[in-house]
């Protein structure tokens, strides 16, 4: 089931996670995983294990409850040069619950799609993305987040020091951003992105 490369990239997939996920659900770092699924690094018996395990609990929860949560189609978060398009146009797209970590109500997710390269291979250009919905909390250093700044939308990695805010991409290509002080004023973060939708 796990012997080839692209056995476990499936079955992350499968489980809706993205590498970073499944690397934090192993006890793995996310290069490690990225690793594994180019046939560059193995994974131990026990990690195989764990993965099984992961698998039989999503099975067991596929007839989980399903929500409605509300779609925007025309609205585009950037991964890359940045792109802002509001629409009232929304949908909605039904999504199991266990896709939403520390749910408590689906008003506070929404799922838009993602535009560009710069977090690849972790969100790639066309996915949708699952927004939980800011709410003032603390930066949680080095997570995925959806803001705006200079009114376009980008989705990037934060961390957050005492006068600056550290942008971050997962595509080495792309250069990290470092914004100080008024700069950082412009910034408006609108979630963090807790889950990857593959189309």
């Amino acid at each position: 089931m796990f012997e080839k490369p692209e056995d476990i990239r499936k079955v992350r997939v499968k489980l809706g996670l993205t590498q970073e996920q499944l690397a934090e659900k192993l006890n793995l770092t996310r290069p490690y995983m990225s690793y594994v699924e180019k046939g560059l690094k193995r994974l131990s018996l026990e990690k195989i294990n764990a993965l099984k395990q992961l698998v039989k609990e999503a099975e067991k929860n596929s007839d989980d409850t399903t929500l409605d949560v509300d779609f925007y189609p025309d609205i585009f978060a950037s991964c890359g040069a940045g792109s802002y398009v509001l629409s009232d146009n929304k949908e909605t797209r039904q999504i199991s619950k266990s896709l939403l970590p520390g749910y408590s109500d689906a008003n506070k997710y929404s799922i838009c799609t993602a535009r560009g390269d710069s977090m690849d291979p972790t969100i790639k250009s066309g996915n949708l993305i699952i927004v939980r919905h800011y709410e003032n909390e603390q930066i949680n250093d080095n997570d995925i987040y959806i803001f705006c700044y200079n009114d376009e939308l980008y989705v990037k990695r934060l961390s957050k020091n005492l006068n600056e805010l550290i942008i971050t991409s997962d595509n080495p290509q792309f250069c990290q951003i470092i914004l100080k002080d008024k700069e950082m004023a412009q910034v408006k973060i609108i979630g963090k992105i807790v889950g990857v939708l593959y189309k």
